[in-house]
């Protein structure tokens, strides 16, 4: 293995050496920290928020270094040390491919030794029976053991029911609601949750109960409290930043740590709420996040960053390079070598919604379009709409040379029964001109508060004025230049997880907007049998990742494709808002006190 013997730069500032703030001692904790690394096993080049274009950083390789050495530098200083992740380990790369048949990703929580892991959402893309054979493989292995799984607010059934006493087989791997660790005479609780936002993105719950995650958390508490007193209590929860400084403020004084995970916030100084201190280290396997206690306080935070001045533990670069080797010869049975170029870009193409070009989904959304008039039998494509969400957009494009496996990082989600290939296959569905303009209010109402719910188009565009009450903000909506027609049926062409969460347009609406996915002739779909809808290229369903490729090498990346939505503020409307509040104060205060004089 190469030794690291430095200290790492970030933006200029020292943050891969302790010593400065590390003292000897008693009764000191050191908590290594990861979340969402969503199988980015090896060094990558993307990201903005890397020092410049092309930087190689990250990996497993990288990560299994750099935890050697601050482990051994806070071993040495006297600090008990716990390694843990709060979920989301897998879905991201074409590494998740061999998910059943490797487990890479949990082999490498193993190698790595984690001494506990939190399930996350994505856990669950294929189902509880794919996790199970996956956690099952992992187990097989030569590695070292598991990190202890788990999850306090879950349980896992076989059949869809509400018998918590027909769970998943899960061979001897438990997943526990709590475990607790014993290093150096501390004991160290750490519990597991996830969280209510993190749940809602499952579309598949019929086979896990959930639990509220409070009501969990207050029953570790009381069953550590019968074992006798911690020294530290660590929460791994997998819900994002909003609902773990809740969770702190309703357990004060009762956590000295939550890892954050699921919202992909990297946080480079820690969220304090009260003596509780929230952490996350972002996603992607960027960086190694670290928490250091003595007895209450925090006595230091670090973001440590996998760039390139870490170098490679060379036993897992060569685990992670079989890997990729194995499973190339998996997509050149479909004619595909990862590692060929489909096109050199001129730019970068980053999924930032900050970024106000923000030309990528759009880009997606083209390329949907153009499978389907490729591939479906759909004969009339003059009123198509395609529609993609911020949310299933997990990586960029780079300049320069654009190999497929670069394509399939920027699509990796989910999972195609039909013919057992990772990737969403795009759906043909159809939707009212009414419910088109609902989905329209989306972007100008929730996706400030919900920016996974942006939205993208090719063939539908909209103007708003932010100025109107929420869901009342969409002015107008064309269809190819055409004003929409609300009861007519438009066909709508959309990844199949966005087709499975249209469901959820209500509940981020409060039950003002809805949309039901319908065929052809405006019947409601019954959604267990989506896959009916799937496009396909002779049997295989047509994934996003592959419809993106095609259009990469037809030239897209030179493109330029407009916004789909247009804002025209109009904020006299307020005026108005106050003139009708004005006249409808005076005339319930005329009616009262003609009240107040009637005899």
């Amino acid at each position: 293995m190469a030794s690291f013997a430095g200290p790492v730069s970030l933006t200029g500032r020292t943050v891969g050496s302790r010593s400065d703030s590390l003292s000897h001692g008693p009764g000191k904790l050191a908590i290594f920290f990861t979340n969402d690394i969503h199988s980015h096993a090896a060094p990558q080049r993307k990201g903005a928020d890397m020092p410049s274009d092309g930087f190689i950083a990250g990996g497993y390789s990288r990560l299994a270094s750099l935890l050697n050495y601050e482990r051994r530098k806070a071993d040495s200083l006297g600090y008990a040390v716990i390694t843990v992740d709060a979920g989301d380990v897998v879905m991201g790369t074409v590494y998740q491919s061999l998910f059943t048949e490797d487990a890479l990703d949990f082999r490498m929580l193993g190698m790595l030794r984690y001494d506990a892991y939190t399930l996350g959402n994505h856990d669950f893309d294929i189902g509880c029976s794919a996790l199970s054979a996956m956690i099952r493989r992992a187990c097989s292995s030569d590695e070292e053991k598991l990190p202890v799984i788990l999850d306090a607010n879950l349980a896992f059934l076989k059949v869809t029911g509400l018998s918590p006493d027909s769970r998943c087989d899960w061979h001897k791997t438990d997943i526990k609601p709590y475990t607790i660790i014993n290093r150096k005479g501390l004991k160290i609780a750490v519990i597991g949750l996830m969280g209510d936002n993190a749940w809602s993105c499952i579309t598949d719950q019929d086979s896990i109960l959930f639990e509220k995650p409070h009501k969990a958390l207050r029953r570790c508490f009381a069953e550590l409290d019968s074992i006798g007193k911690m020294d530290y209590y660590i929460l791994l929860s997998h819900g994002g930043i909003q609902e773990d400084i809740k969770t702190a403020r309703k357990f004060s004084g009762r956590l000295n740590a939550i890892i954050s995970g699921h919202d992909h916030v990297l946080h480079i100084t820690p969220v304090n709420v009260g003596k509780t201190v929230i952490g996350g280290d972002g996603a992607m396997n960027r960086y190694l996040g670290e928490m250091e206690f003595t007895g209450d306080s925090l006595s230091g935070y670090h973001m440590l960053p996998l760039y390139s001045s870490v170098p490679e533990d060379s036993a897992v670069a060569d685990s992670v390079s079989a890997c990729f080797g194995r499973i190339n010869k998996l997509y050149k049975k479909y004619g595909i070598d990862l590692n060929d170029t489909a096109a050199i870009s001129t730019r970068s193409f980053f999924p930032d919604l900050k970024d106000s070009r923000a030309e990528l989904g759009r880009m997606i959304a083209v390329s949907n379009a153009e499978a389907v008039k490729k591939y479906s039998f759909l004969k009339d494509t003059s009123d198509l709409v395609s529609v993609v969400p911020y949310g299933v957009i997990r990586g960029g494009i780079n300049a320069g040379p654009v190999t497929y496996a670069d394509l399939y990082d920027v699509l990796p989600l989910g999972y195609d029964e039909t013919d057992g290939t990772f990737g969403y296959p795009i759906v043909l569905v159809w939707l009212t001109g009414s419910e088109l303009e609902d989905i329209s209010e989306l972007d100008p109402t929730v996706s400030s508060y919900a920016p996974d719910v942006t939205l993208f188009f090719s063939g539908l565009s909209f103007k708003y004025d932010g100025y109107y009450p929420p869901f009342m903000r969409v002015r107008a909506v064309n269809v190819n230049g055409k004003p929409v027609d609300k009861n007519k049926l438009y066909p709508v062409v959309s990844g199949m997880y966005t087709a499975k969460l249209i469901r959820l347009l209500g509940k981020y609406s409060l039950g003002i907007l809805s949309a039901v996915p319908k065929d052809s002739l405006g019947a409601p779909i019954d959604m267990t049998h989506i896959e009916d809808y799937i496009v396909k290229d002779g049997n295989t369903g047509v994934k996003e990742w592959i419809a993106l490729s095609n259009a990469v090498r037809g030239g897209i990346l030179e493109k330029n494709i407009p916004p789909a939505s247009e804002r025209k503020d109009n904020p006299w409307i307020w005026a108005v808002y106050v003139s009708i509040a004005f006249v409808i104060f005076l005339i319930i205060r005329i009616i009262l006190r003609l009240r107040i004089r009637r005899p």
